[in-house]
């Protein structure tokens, strides 16, 4: 807290960190930051359930049990009662021009956000700014899910084969691919000399601009890499995941079912009141009895119910190849 206070001295009119009060992603990172914990993403944001990697035959809630949330809840009480970010989350605007304006000096990003577009605007806004990206779980990085992007044709679907056929060209055919993902080529992107995206002559985002948020088409060897990016500081980035991270364990688990599909959803919606009340400190009484009355509302949602029925499968699956 002493680069905090150093900053109020230096910066009074300015907010530490101009949050929105609602993103939460940072309660799973701290968690998962402070301990060994894996959680089940699958299952929700939130990662209400998932295994210890020194006890990885239990399911368990780090919710439910532990300190870890509990001394999370502390800090972010202490964070809120400092004013790290502001009093009144209504009067929010948009954090990432409070951050290339300099009105604020933490922006919560994700990493392709940070280098693909974070950092390059920052360097057309202040470029003698010195940014550094701090990550969450160096303790405890996992690798992508091979599920992730992945996409799927519908049970219900009248003609999957027809669709299938369809989704086979999208991702499949280099032209097609090209087109869908970045849009027409001297119109929206061009190739340069170094085999790598920029933008036409005369490109108008507002006029030429397309989103067709293609993640779930992405093929990694039709990729082309935007000139406009941080490759050299992604790249450095990389390299250090690639030494600490584990695989993701739960690609072959059949969780994600319908008979649990309804408790799952209740337990969200407890975690979509309390939890933005933790990460922010806004709540009347004590970190404890906040993280009790959680508790209590996780449990009468059917928290331990759900894991049980993980439990059960995960056994289920262990007993059957042998692990």
């Amino acid at each position: 807290m002493h680069f905090f206070t150093l900053y109020r001295e230096q910066n009074p009119e300015k907010l530490f960190w101009d949050a929105d009060g609602k993103e939460t992603k940072q309660a799973l990172g701290y968690i998962m930051s402070e301990s060994n914990y894996i959680p089940i993403y699958e299952l929700g944001e939130y990662g209400v359930w998932g295994i210890f990697k020194n006890a990885q035959s239990q399911i368990v809630s780090p919710y439910m049990s532990g300190n870890y949330l509990i001394n999370y809840a502390k800090l972010m009480k202490k964070w809120n009662e400092m004013g790290v970010w502001r009093s009144d989350f209504s009067d929010y605007k948009d954090n990432y021009e409070a951050f290339y304006n300099g009105d604020t000096s933490v922006v919560l990003a994700t990493t392709e956000d940070y280098y693909t577009t974070i950092k390059p605007n920052m360097e057309i806004y202040q470029p003698e700014a010195k940014l550094k990206f701090f990550w969450f779980g160096k303790e405890n990085l996992l690798k992508t899910s091979i599920l992730h992007g992945a996409m799927a044709i519908s049970s219900k679907s009248k003609n999957p084969e027809r669709a299938l056929m369809v989704y086979d060209i999208l991702r499949n055919d280099v032209e097609c691919y090209r087109l869908i993902r970045y849009g027409i080529e001297g119109v929206q992107y061009q190739i340069n000399p170094k085999d790598m995206l920029e933008r036409p002559n005369g490109y108008n985002d507002e006029k030429d601009g397309i989103t067709t948020n293609f993640w779930w088409g992405r093929r990694d060897s039709y990729e082309k890499a935007d000139s406009n990016y941080a490759w050299d500081d992604y790249n450095e980035l990389k390299s250090e995941y690639n030494k600490i991270a584990i695989d993701y364990p739960w690609d072959r688990y059949r969780f994600m079912t319908t008979n649990i599909n309804n408790t799952i959803e209740a337990v969200t919606k407890v975690c979509d009141k309390y939890i933005p009340e933790i990460t922010y400190g806004r709540y009347e009484g004590t970190p404890e009895a906040e993280v009790n009355e959680f508790r209590t509302a996780l449990q009468a949602a059917g928290v331990d119910e759900v894991k049980t029925y993980l439990q059960n499968i995960y056994d289920a699956d262990k007993d059957k190849n042998g692990h």
